[in-house]
């Protein structure tokens, strides 16, 4: 889909326009992408559509004002209606200090290749399994070129050129699969073939559950492993709070907490837009490239995001977190770095181990709030590695400090909600019945 001639055409607007306008700070970037849909319903095919969705972004100063506009496809007026900006006085924009523009291509030639139909073939064997157990199964499948989502409007450029000769492009290539019924809801999401023998994996996992008896935990203190839906949960509730608006506006739960110890000396948090496991996501919003940004180092907060006008404001250096329409930052993507070599010797151990398949997301008020969490999906109780029984829902009694300061080791790393995250032990969290 994203050959050549979106590029070319993209370096013929940019020279056309900023000679028209007399520009001599400007930049230009494509937004935007391609994506197939196919939607089923109750194991049947209920919707099939394509769409292409490209637009521009330009920024630049004209009479020492910033502005910024984004318009609708590839084809810009003959003139800009210049919105007046909150920077005024200025001579320079981010991208004119010493940054690096990256070519990248996360795209796998396998995943080129797939289509929505293509995967359908891959999960029929998961709609077999419900239909021989008299369930049906609904769901959605995504094929995604560029950085277009179903589920946001803002995407990061896809193209990249400005007055200082920079040039850039990043190519992309995904499967998003969603599949849920009343009592099972699973999320994929495939960027290299090896990721597809996971549906097979979740099918085997299917069976194991339904041949497991139901029992009741009773109330106490129990050792617990997260997985990385739950993780991936936990996650995404901490996102604004690495924020600096949220940060030193004390809306976030880590406010006042910098370069304190707020947990395990085993945790290591980064925003990072290159993990193989997700999507590269070279620049933000405003063609600003990123970086490997650490958020909790050996157990202490260490990074916020910020905009430009947020290290403007709070006086930061870093501007690498820029949002078209949101007036905070956000990182881009959060890992938290897994595979730690004892995670199978407490998996294997003949202590008993409550597993956790997902939870309702947390709502921590700052991190020694102690709040109830809500398990969803399966409970296990795990002996010597092998699953004894499913359990009823349960409620988590903690506090984050209390959480994360309990960890004991992190298991393989996956994505879970934009997220790279590991299954999580935790030493003795409390459970109640619900």
């Amino acid at each position: 889909m994203f050959n050549n001639d979106f590029y070319d055409i993209g370096e013929k607007i940019f020279s056309n326009w900023i000679k028209q306008e007399q520009l001599k700070v400007a930049e230009l970037s494509i937004h935007g992408g391609s994506i197939d849909i196919l939607k089923f319903n109750n194991s049947k095919i209920s919707e099939s559509r394509s769409e292409l969705k490209l637009s521009l972004t330009i920024r630049g100063l004209k009479n020492r004002d910033y502005f910024q506009e984004r318009v609708s496809g590839i084809e810009i007026p003959n003139h800009i209606q210049y919105k007046e900006s909150s920077i005024k006085g200025i001579t320079e924009l981010p991208f004119q200090k010493k940054t690096v523009y990256r070519n990248v291509d996360s795209s796998s030639p396998d995943i080129e290749k797939t289509t929505p139909a293509l995967m359908l073939h891959y999960i029929f064997d998961m709609i077999e399994y419900f239909q021989k157990n008299r369930d049906s199964i609904s769901g959605e499948i995504y094929f995604k070129k560029g950085t277009l989502s179903p589920f946001e409007n803002d995407t990061p450029p896809i193209f990249i050129i400005n007055s200082l000769g920079n040039i850039a492009k990043y190519n992309s290539a995904r499967v998003i699969l969603h599949l849920y019924n009343n009592n099972y809801d699973f999320y994929h999401l495939i960027t290299k073939k090896d990721d597809i023998s996971r549906i097979d994996e979740e099918i085997e996992k299917l069976k194991i559950v339904n041949s497991l008896d139901l029992k009741t935990v009773e109330k106490g203190n129990y050792k617990m492993i997260f997985s990385h839906k739950a993780m991936g949960k936990i996650v995404y509730s901490l996102r604004n709070s690495f924020s600096s608006s949220h940060y030193f506006e004390n809306s976030s739960i880590f406010s006042s907490k910098r370069y304190q110890k707020i947990a395990s000396h085993l945790l290591n948090i980064y925003d990072t837009p290159f993990h193989p496991l997700l999507p590269a996501s070279p620049f933000d919003e405003i063609g600003v490239p990123k970086i490997v940004l650490p958020l909790v180092e050996n157990g202490y907060l260490s990074g916020l995001t910020f905009s430009y006008d947020e290290s403007q404001r709070y006086k930061a250096t870093e501007s690498t977190h820029n949002r078209l329409f949101q007036n905070f930052s956000t990182p881009n993507h959060i890992y938290i770095k897994g595979n730690s070599d004892d995670f199978k010797n407490h998996l294997n151990s003949e202590e008993s181990i409550i597993y956790i398949d997902d939870i309702e997301f947390p709502n921590w008020k700052n991190i020694d709030d102690s709040i109830n969490i809500l398990s969803r999906g399966d409970i296990f109780l795990i002996k010597n590695g092998k699953k004894l029984s499913k359990l009823t829902p349960v409620n988590i009694k903690t506090s984050f400090s209390s959480l994360f300061m309990s960890i004991l080791s992190f298991g393989e790393e996956r994505e879970s909600l934009g997220s790279v995250v590991p299954e999580t032990v935790f030493h003795s969290i409390e459970i109640n019945p619900v």
